[in-house]
């Protein structure tokens, strides 16, 4: 018989440096965004507790196992990723631009899928997927990651590096949009204009200095 498990250790999870947790904690809040709101909303309640490690053992299994099972439910669903298991993405695609285009270095992983996050929130708004209101509201959390000074980046390259994403199909890029706090969608019709992150990299900048 074979045995599936995932072995989530919360003694060693103690042992992470403050920035290495708030990294993992933006894949945390990705899952609540995705396919979660009544959970996304309890980790936001509590952000700072967890991210700064105080937050009980019990509370960060309980976090740590949901996130696992939003995970495996998409997975399971979609192994060969041909149709729902781009929805974890969220975040990825500005993210990995980013990354690329600093050159892997000022950002961590978490930190790159942060701002990624702040862009489809944006785009998601602007495309009327997503209420304005519930866009604010996402941002405004999103906004409590501690994350470095932004680096200077050029919106041009970062476009570059998102045509380039593995999301790209047939020269369209598929999107990981909100349709609400809790459910993502995939929008390909997105325009040049759309791709021009000057604005939000402005405001994110603005944000984190």
């Amino acid at each position: 018989m074979l045995f599936r498990s995932v072995l989530a250790d919360m003694d060693v999870l103690a042992t992470l440096p403050t920035r290495q947790r708030w990294s993992g904690l933006a894949e945390i809040v990705k899952a609540g965004l995705i396919q979660d709101a009544d959970y996304w909303r309890s980790v936001a309640g509590d952000l700072e507790t967890i991210g700064e490690g105080a937050a009980s053992a019990e509370r960060m299994a309980a976090v740590v196992r949901r996130a696992i099972e939003i995970k495996a439910d998409v997975v399971s669903r979609d192994e060969h990723e041909r149709g729902v298991r781009v929805l974890l993405n969220f975040g990825h695609t500005f993210g990995h631009a980013i990354e690329t285009a600093a050159g892997y270095e000022a950002l961590t992983h978490g930190e790159a899928v942060t701002h990624g996050m702040r862009v489809a929130l944006a785009i998601s708004a602007r495309r009327g997927r997503l209420t304005a209101a519930e866009a604010k509201q996402a941002r405004e959390v999103l906004a409590r990651f501690p994350i470095p000074a932004w680096p200077k980046l050029d919106p041009a390259a970062v476009k570059e590096a998102v045509l380039r994403d593995k999301k790209v199909s047939a020269g369209k890029l598929r999107f990981v949009v909100l349709d609400k706090l809790g459910a993502a969608g995939v929008d390909d019709s997105l325009t040049d204009a759309d791709l021009d992150f000057g604005a939000e990299m402005a405001e994110i900048g603005r944000a984190h200095v």
